[in-house]
């Protein structure tokens, strides 16, 4: 009896269960940490005290986090923050789009209760205001946010395995969701993201919410006309791509491929959602254009090892060529359009688009950012979630072997220590290996789209044998 119980036992649980189980227990040990680091006097992420890398180079966690506070608290006490930014250590001005004010009034209602020091530049120390209370509930907000995003990623995953999104007319297997969560939250890119406090979590998020009429293939009520329920969807979407695209400026990349996805109304909707958006905030505009001007300029002479930005590497990559001589917005946007141009052309032809919107999405948004002038390492997040989409193991090992330089996103430090910082080749290496591992997981975008199609066109030929079969044994 007892060998046959445990017998039982043994197979009631499946191998897959003990991954599940090991990912709840990481996602466990990840809380424990972030929280031990919040519980420190100065909040600060723990890590070996000599690592081997400098991500965490701050003294206090929510870096990124206190320009917005300190934006929005500019900005209320009626203070142009373009013109003059007070109780940040770095900025002197704010430098995010304006419409993003619109979307943290609520730090008013959590004041800073105590103070930091900086030390930025190897300056004086600073002592400034730490909005500590504000910085737990966003980064709270912002591991929502995640959560809610993966929902989403898995739902998509559902829909492409339900399509036969997989590889060789298979559907698309389903990775359980904490093991999904693991990937996403050990990611270098979204451990970037939470120790800033930046945003990009909302830009994600929004994606996510856009897409989510098309990952949920619900009955839709008896007697609903089809044309009001497509309407309905994609005025949602383009609300929130609109609000994507007025909170950063890469997101606009999505305005053609809702033209790619045949939403033509999402796309008017997302072009009026951001007008009135900056029109609310039109008074600010100027200021802003000059700031965004001015940081352009001062950030196209670095490579920082921390960013992917085509354009502030175009003229360190091509040194003396005559390609050096191009202006680096037009060099950057004829090397990324036939990229974005292939793996859209795939997704327009395919009837599964619908299936492919989110990971589409995520990666052209994520294309886009290489083309921005500021493009730092936590704008990879996305990148990392439309991988968790469109990844699978039985993929050809040609393609498998193209995206092994991807993995270093997967480790939590920072892709360079400080003796690096200042070595030309070095970064230009990291900056090859992000646009690669970018170009590679495009190529998965097509894998699923043709065997998508694929699948399609076979259950359509399939149908329609069914059909011609029962017409002849009708007549």
């Amino acid at each position: 009896m007892p060998s046959t119980s445990r017998h039982a036992l043994t197979a009631r649980i499946r191998p897959k269960h003990w991954v599940v189980w090991i990912a709840w227990g990481l996602l466990a040990l990840w809380a424990v940490w972030w929280a031990m680091s919040f519980a420190q006097p100065v909040p600060k992420l723990i890590q070996p005290k000599e690592p081997p890398s400098s991500l965490w180079r701050y003294d206090y966690l929510g870096l990124d986090f206190i320009h917005n506070d300190a934006g929005e608290r500019t900005w209320w006490s009626g203070v142009n923050p373009y013109l003059h930014l007070y109780g940040d250590p770095i900025n002197p001005f704010y430098v995010c789009t304006p419409p993003t004010l619109l979307f943290f009034p609520w730090v008013m209602a959590l004041p800073p209760e105590g103070t930091v020091q900086s030390h930025e530049h190897n300056a004086l120390p600073q002592v400034i205001p730490y909005p500590f209370r504000a910085i737990v509930v966003w980064f709270v907000a912002s591991v929502g946010m995640i959560v809610v995003a993966t929902l989403a990623a898995a739902a998509a995953r559902r829909r492409l395995g339900a399509s036969g999104g997989g590889g060789e007319g298979e559907g698309l297997p389903l990775v359980p969701i904490p093991v999904m969560l693991v990937a996403m939250l050990f990611s270098y890119p979204v451990l970037f993201e939470l120790e800033r406090g930046n945003f990009n979590v909302l830009v994600l998020l929004f994606i996510a919410l856009g897409c989510l009429p098309w990952l949920w293939n619900r009955t839709a009520p008896a007697g609903a006309p089809v044309a009001a329920r497509r309407w309905s969807r994609e005025i949602w979407a383009g609300i929130c791509l609109g609000l994507a695209a007025a909170l950063k400026v890469f997101p606009l990349i999505l305005l053609p491929g809702l033209i790619v996805l045949r939403k033509f109304l999402a796309a008017i909707v997302m072009v009026a959602t951001l007008l009135l958006l900056w029109l609310s905030m039109f008074h600010l505009t100027e200021s802003w254009s000059r700031i965004a001007a001015a940081i352009a300029h001062e950030q196209a002479n670095i490579i920082p090892v921390a960013m992917h930005s085509l354009s502030i590497s175009w003229r360190h990559i091509w040194g003396a060529t005559v390609l050096a001589r191009v202006s680096p917005a037009y060099g950057s946007l004829a090397l990324l359009a036939p990229p974005a141009a292939i793996v859209s052309w795939f997704v327009f032809r395919s009837p599964a688009r619908n299936r492919l919107m989110y990971p589409y999405a995520l990666w052209l948004a994520a294309l886009g950012t290489c083309a921005m002038m500021i493009a730092v390492d936590y704008n990879l997040l996305l990148l990392v979630m439309a991988t968790l989409i469109v990844w699978d193991r039985r993929d050809p090992l040609w393609l498998q072997l193209l995206l092994i330089p991807w993995l270093l996103v997967w480790q939590p430090f920072q892709l360079g220590p400080d003796s690096f910082h200042r070595t030309q080749w070095f970064a230009i290496t990291l900056f090859a290996m992000k646009l690669w591992a970018m170009l590679a997981v495009g190529l998965l975008v097509i894998w699923r789209a043709r065997a998508a199609t694929a699948a399609e066109r076979s259950a359509s030929a399939a149908g329609a044998g069914v059909t011609s079969a029962g017409i002849l044994r009708i007549r």
